[in-house]
């Protein structure tokens, strides 16, 4: 099954967007959808809740081979928004009960898709950087001082000397608007006063230096 578009920004004041589905395989695939509120708390990673401020129709849809639906994503919150708001639509493939069998393992393909809305006059991203070290790990965390989010891409960790300490390939991760994101790395090699820290994100790229915290 394909999603297109893979990710959402939706700029105030609209309060809705669409989302499209496509099954390209071969057999009749019943989809889920649910909406999270997304938040990030202290560095400990991405934390998803249940939510009715934002709403996704329909809720269970059948799709035959080849077909496409078009889903409507909704802002239902009447409250104007402050700087931006975070979710997540889950996108759930189910399992096709006719090939279910006793003591066969089904799984459900699962697509996560982030999704903003986000006021006109929210500030961009301001990331301040910090590491510390726990016995051979590395752990960096991005503070975002901005209201938007930013995307991380291939991060990379280098010392004063340009030894690479540790690196991310590929997508990172987000930094929320007001929040903080933690990476933990396997640490190659010395650690020693202000860090390089490189990547690529939505915006261009990332040329910063992060400190100890224990400075």
């Amino acid at each position: 099954m394909r999603l297109q578009p893979i990710s959402l920004e939706v700029l105030g004041p609209t309060n809705a967007a669409t989302i499209t589905l496509r099954n390209e395989g071969r057999e009749t695939v019943t989809v889920q959808t649910r909406m999270f509120k997304w938040t990030q708390s202290g560095g400990n990673g991405d934390v998803t809740t249940p939510t009715r401020e934002v709403v996704v129709s329909p809720p269970t849809l059948k799709l035959k081979p080849g077909a496409k639906y078009v889903l409507r994503i909704v802002r239902t919150d009447k409250k104007p928004i402050k700087g931006e708001e975070a979710y997540r639509l889950l996108v759930d493939e189910l399992p096709n009960p006719a090939r279910m069998r006793n003591g066969a393992v089904t799984l459900t393909i699962r697509q996560s898709v982030p999704v903003f809305f986000i006021a006109q006059q929210a500030s961009v991203p301001k990331l301040v950087w910090s590491y510390r070290q726990v016995g051979n790990r590395l752990i960096v965390t991005a503070h975002n001082n901005g209201e938007r989010f930013l995307r991380v891409v291939d991060l990379e960790v280098k010392n004063s000397s340009g030894v690479v300490l540790g690196r991310h390939k590929g997508l990172s991760g987000y930094v929320l608007g007001n929040s903080s994101r933690s990476w933990t790395l396997p640490l190659k090699g010395r650690v020693g006063g202000e860090l390089s820290i490189s990547a690529s994100s939505n915006i261009g790229m990332i040329d910063a230096k992060a400190r100890s915290k224990a400075d």
